[in-house]
């Protein structure tokens, strides 16, 4: 990851999960160096799965692998 952001190859970095959906990362430190993220919105392939895990959750699309269970 760290050679992909240095070569300017690192187009998008987030965090997905049921209740966040979409969470943004500001920085990583990873072996003793620090990257820094512009958190300026959601990039093209976030917005797919923003829109693909509320699909999901609000049943405008089928569950075909059985995540949702109603509470």
């Amino acid at each position: 990851m760290i050679a992909a952001f240095k070569d300017g190859e690192l187009e998008e970095v987030f965090g997905a999960g049921t209740a966040a959906v979409i969470a943004p990362i500001g920085r990583i430190h990873h072996q003793g160096e620090n990257i820094q993220f512009d958190l300026e919105g959601r990039g093209p392939f976030a917005t797919k799965v923003h829109k693909a895990i509320t699909d999901l959750q609000h049943g405008r699309v089928v569950d075909t692998h059985g995540w949702v269970h109603p509470v």
